[in-house]
């Protein structure tokens, strides 16, 4: 096997090591193979950290291209130049193409999906890095069908974005000087590198192939939809969070109902306008817009749209900071205070009966009990959930004369309750015995820094009384299931399911 590049070995390892990171920041747990791949004018060398490569023999179905890129001269004039640099960019994605072809081929059939960076020219040969990955982890997590990538060349979910983003990044590296010589010293900021992500993702699909005339981008500026939606869902409106929609779409679309029309599209910089359209959308109504302008108010009809094709999205806005794209009901992409994320999954309550039976035994209400998690995870500021079977006992000497008479399940009273700060606490049958407790306890060694007051508070209490079960939703959507910690998966808070 002949050598790529002088370090190889170091490119391979960060780029496989920054994939994890930024995959994990969305909790994904996908397993991705990073390949380094060189094509010089006679043979392929491939290379993979784990002998990985070797599986697929992807040497046997590349074609060679009639033309080699060459890098065009920094010596040359700056027209003749930029000639050179066209023709060798076009010459790259040629080759670009042909590498992404013997990929496909050399793992047809096993249940793997592949992402192949853009070509560069290194020392006489085409190099590139290509992430293999499996689809059925893939396809676990929010996604349209690889149809839109394979037929429109848009990203099918924020994922596989991960993914590419990562891959582009790395193949910036490629074009440097010894590449791959820091890559092993310097940090790499693997949410800037989702916030990057996010942010393509959005613009991909936004203008699904409509291009932005250049006029307007000299006598506007530029625009990012998604910077928009940021500033957009960070403003109230008379104290007011904004709620309601947009919906990003050609205006000559069939799909679309234009219901009310402004004389003058009105620029998505505009956001205090926007902001204010948004009281506007109710009965069905949202803001329409081309990823631009916004042109009035109108509806989507699902019946004269052809999903395949992928090009109507919508933005839903759900509150302070926090808003999420969609396509035809499947959220794509969940942002808050400008990060990135996948949707929130349902709160698992198997995991929260198993937790009640492992310490409680047999608990006759754990339905009820799991009634209460739901509420809790509803809250949007969180919420703590004490069951212990010595409630009445642990009220009394936590609250004292400011503690409350027991009262069983009611859930406009339990709504009510965590809505405040502080815990509630129940016993196993379901009966609230606390509210607004301020939980103690002595220092634990799994405190948690990266976590809230809230978090951290419980860990202690947990410490010092093991012999009860403690829900924790954080304010951030973290939900964590108490008392074994190193155990106990962490989950989103999300529309309940059992």
């Amino acid at each position: 096997m002949h050598q790529i590049l002088r370090f190889e070995k170091q490119i391979l390892a960060a780029c496989e090591k920054h994939l994890r990171d930024v995959l994990d920041l969305l909790s994904c747990k996908i397993e991705c193979h990073v390949i380094l791949v060189g094509v010089d004018a006679g043979s392929m060398s491939v290379l993979a950290e784990d002998g990985y490569a070797a599986n697929f023999e992807i040497e046997k179905h590349f074609s060679h291209p009639q033309q080699f890129p060459l890098h065009p001269s920094d010596d040359l004039e700056e027209v003749e130049w930029y000639r050179g640099y066209q023709a060798y960019d076009m010459q790259c994605g040629e080759w670009w193409g042909e590498i992404q072809d013997a990929v496909k081929h050399a793992i047809n059939g096993q249940g793997l999906l592949s992402s192949v960076s853009p070509t560069v020219e290194v020392n006489g040969k085409v190099v590139a890095l290509v992430a293999i990955f499996s689809e059925t982890d893939l396809m676990k997590y929010p996604t349209v069908t690889m149809d839109v990538f394979t037929n429109h060349g848009r990203w099918p979910s924020l994922q596989f974005g991960v993914i590419e983003a990562v891959l582009n990044q790395f193949a910036e590296e490629l074009d440097k000087r010894n590449p791959g010589r820091e890559k092993g010293y310097e940090p790499l900021d693997s949410q800037q590198t989702l916030r990057v992500a996010g942010d393509f993702f959005m613009r991909m699909h936004s203008r699904s192939g409509n291009l932005v005339p250049g006029l307007d981008i000299h006598y506007r500026g530029a625009l990012k939809l998604f910077d928009a939606c940021n500033i957009i869902a960070s403003f109230p409106y008379e104290k007011r969070e904004g709620l309601g929609g947009m919906i990003i779409a050609d205006p000559a679309h069939p799909a679309i109902d234009t219901v009310l029309k402004y004389k003058l599209p009105m620029l998505l910089n505009h956001h205090r306008r926007v902001r204010k359209m948004l009281e506007m959308c109710s009965g069905g109504l949202s803001i329409l817009c081309d990823s631009r302008y916004a042109w009035g108010l109108g509806r989507f009809d699902k019946t004269k749209y052809d999903p395949s094709k992928m090009e109507i999205c919508t933005v839903e806005f759900k509150g302070h900071h926090h808003w999420q794209m969609s396509h035809l009901g499947t959220t794509l992409m969940d942002v808050r205070y400008g990060n990135p994320g996948l949707p929130q999954p349902p709160v698992k309550l198997d995991i929260v009966r198993s937790a009640l039976a492992k310490q409680f035994g047999v608990v006759s209400n754990s339905d009820i009990l799991c009634e209460i998690v739901k509420i809790a995870a509803q809250s949007h500021h969180g919420a703590v959930v004490v069951i212990s079977k010595n409630a009445a006992n642990e009220c009394e000497r936590i609250a004292g004369m400011f503690g409350i008479r027991p009262f069983d399940f009611d859930e406009n009273a339990l709504c009510g309750a965590m809505s405040i700060d502080g815990a509630i606490m129940v016993d196993p049958q379901g009966v609230c015995h606390g509210v607004g407790l301020i939980l103690d306890g002595n220092l634990a060694p799994n405190e948690d820094p990266s976590r809230g007051a809230r978090f951290n508070s419980v860990t202690r209490y947990i410490n010092t009384h093991p012999d009860c079960v403690i829900v924790v939703v954080s304010e951030d959507g973290m939900v964590n299931v108490f008392p074994d910690q190193e155990t106990n998966d962490v989950y989103q808070v999300g529309s309940t399911t059992d």
